[in-house]
């Protein structure tokens, strides 16, 4: 009994730390797993984008509605991102991670945060200033480029920049809801990039009614998408009409321009 107590600890304390070693996270791996092994492993009860509570993690989990549905040619209930948001914040050296596999930034975004990435894998690690992991996300690695439906050059040239995926004008919530859904989702297929939402409050609304509008459509794709810090709202003006634009720039990529800016 004691030694198989002993084994069973080892296996937990290995399976643990080497989640963010390699591509996916325990286990399930991003366009190359299904929503039976997020059933298995992860308890998934419907296989849609889902929001997963375990002991040491809420996990938001992106799953493809067909092939080309979103940016990836994959089957119904493929399993294209995962969102993990810890909740004891493990020091990097738990996770076993090869800094040396990832490139390190400051996150401009958050304040006392750093970033590691590695393409590659498809894998970001977002860390608080003391070293302590708080975000860790897993998409598409550059090996799986050939699944893509659409081509990279879709942002320019080289790569980088933006890309706008949607407009349309101050339209009710439960429609919004449905285009910030698609957004996400495309968003997601993006290892490191980030969302942009540009709201114009045009000439018959206030810049008050503008930043609800824009706060409320970040909180939805942060808290329902598991979209934290890779959300960025900005205020426009200069236009006739009110109206919302979503980008996405890729990693190390130029954010949309916006001018002028109110804030």
């Amino acid at each position: 009994m004691k030694i198989y107590f002993f084994t069973s600890c080892m296996f937990l304390i290995i399976v643990i730390l080497s989640d963010a070693k390699g591509q996916g996270w325990r286990g399930i791996v991003p366009l190359h797993s299904t929503c039976d092994d997020a059933r298995r492993i992860l308890h998934l009860t419907k296989c849609q984008p889902s929001t997963v509570e375990l002991e040491d993690a809420t996990i938001f989990v992106n799953v493809s509605a067909g092939p080309c549905t979103s940016d990836w040619n994959v089957p119904t209930g493929t399993i294209l991102t995962l969102d993990v948001q810890t909740k004891k914040y493990p020091r990097l050296s738990d996770l076993n991670i090869d800094e040396t596999k990832y490139s390190r930034r400051e996150d401009l975004h958050v304040q006392s945060s750093v970033r590691l990435d590695n393409p590659e894998e498809g894998i970001s690690v977002d860390l608080l200033e003391d070293g302590r992991v708080r975000h860790i996300f897993y998409g598409p690695s550059s090996r799986d480029e050939h699944l893509r439906c659409h081509p990279r050059t879709d942002f320019s040239n080289d790569g980088t920049g933006s890309m706008k995926i949607d407009q349309y004008g101050f339209i009710a919530f439960e429609e919004e809801r449905s285009r910030l859904d698609e957004f996400a989702t495309t968003l997601s297929g993006w290892a490191g990039a980030r969302g942009y939402i540009i709201v114009y409050p045009g000439r018959i609304t206030t810049l008050r009614q503008a930043q609800v509008r824009a706060s409320r459509a970040q909180s939805y794709l942060r808290r329902k998408k598991g979209l934290r810090n890779r959300i960025v709202t900005i205020i426009g003006s200069g236009r006739e009409e009110p109206g919302v634009e979503l980008f996405i720039t890729v990693k190390n990529g130029s954010p949309p321009v916006v001018l002028p800016v109110k804030s």
